[in-house]
């Protein structure tokens, strides 16, 4: 087998105008020791079945470069610095950091894979962002409780989410994070809403609790951004807090597609996703009827602005009665269980 191997402490810079920067031929194999390797104005293709580049790469130059070939290629560390744009022609891999400081990562129809380990950061904007543009889609490895800002967008328009998974059993795990510049299909609010959903899928990820936070654009609104509320759909709706300054954010125990609607679009199937869990204002009070006795871990209750007012625990109570003296208005009750997250709209006269 053919090796080429670069050692400690060695930085090679290559360089080129519409040609290529890097080629991995079939049989060989390209590997490093905590090298540092610059690709100005040139392109990174691997054709090889043993690709090995553990190395920090740099990627810099104003013209459009390109990472491809017909093996999907693996860097420990990778840093976009081009105002033109890195655009992959095939999957990455990133073991360590990604590191986006001038210029998108594009990702067509490939994937960008991050360890569980891995850590994204950079200087984010719309210009300077991972590109969904395609059938490509961000995807993360995950073993432990996790904590990140994905910096993703399309068309130009920067449109980030957080995640944060709170608890969980992650066996094999992962998960993948898209978004979309259209209105939801299943979005029936007709005044006020969103151009603008975001797909979050996942495998090996079970009794998870996650809060989220996904920020969007002021084109993307439709209507009066104070009349939006976040939604989750799941092949059902479950709203989640109210959008304002540009993001909304939720608490939720399962994934599918996220966007922003009117409250009526998104609360008029609560009553169905409850589980036989029963919330509602009465002369000062918030009343639960959990008849099935699910564990409630916690209680929480949001104002229109998402501010929250108040945390209870319920435990396995039939019945909870919460004092609740706030002025007249609407506001959104969180019920958390061991095993789903579900939100309730209610109306204190």
């Amino acid at each position: 087998m053919k090796k080429i191997f670069i050692f400690l402490f060695i930085g090679i810079v290559f360089q080129g105008y519409s040609q290529t920067g890097i080629i991995i031929n079939s049989g060989a194999k390209l590997s490093g020791n905590n090298a540092y390797i610059k690709i100005n104005n040139a392109d990174y293709i691997n054709n090889s079945s043993d690709d090995l580049f553990n190395v920090t790469v740099v990627f810099s130059g104003n013209n459009e470069q390109t990472i491809g070939g017909t093996t999907n290629s693996s860097f420990s560390n990778m840093l976009v610095n081009n105002s033109n744009n890195i655009s992959l022609e095939s999957n990455l891999f990133i073991e360590d950091e990604l590191n986006i400081q001038n210029g998108s990562l594009v990702l067509n129809d490939n994937n960008l894979v991050l360890s569980a380990g891995s850590s994204i950061i950079g200087n984010f904007s719309s210009n300077n962002m991972i590109d969904i543009n395609g059938s490509g889609k961000l995807i993360k490895e995950i073993e432990n409780n996790d904590d990140i800002l994905f910096p993703i967008g399309n068309s130009e328009t920067y449109s980030p989410v957080e995640i944060a998974f709170n608890s969980g059993t992650y066996t094999n795990a992962y998960y993948s994070v898209d978004v979309e510049s259209n209105k939801h299909p299943d979005n029936n609010s007709s005044a006020d809403y969103l151009n603008r959903y975001w797909t979050i899928n996942s495998v090996g990820i079970t009794n998870f609790i996650s809060d989220l936070v996904f920020h969007y654009n002021t084109y993307d609104i439709v209507g009066s951004e104070s009349e939006i509320y976040g939604g989750l759909w799941t092949g059902t709706w479950n709203i989640l807090n109210k959008a304002s300054n540009l993001m909304f954010s939720g608490q939720v125990s399962e994934f599918g597609d996220f966007t922003g609607g009117e409250q009526n679009a998104f609360s008029s199937v609560q009553d169905l996703q409850m589980k036989n869990i029963e919330v509602f204002y009465n002369d000062g009070f918030i009343t639960i009827l959990n008849p099935d006795q699910y564990e409630i871990t916690s209680i929480n209750c949001f104002d229109i602005s998402g501010k929250l007012l108040l945390n209870k625990k319920a435990g396995r109570c039939k019945t909870t009665k919460v004092p609740f003296l706030y002025n007249t208005g609407y506001y959104n009750i969180l019920i958390s269980t061991n095993t789903f997250v579900r939100n309730k709209m209610i109306f204190v006269p």
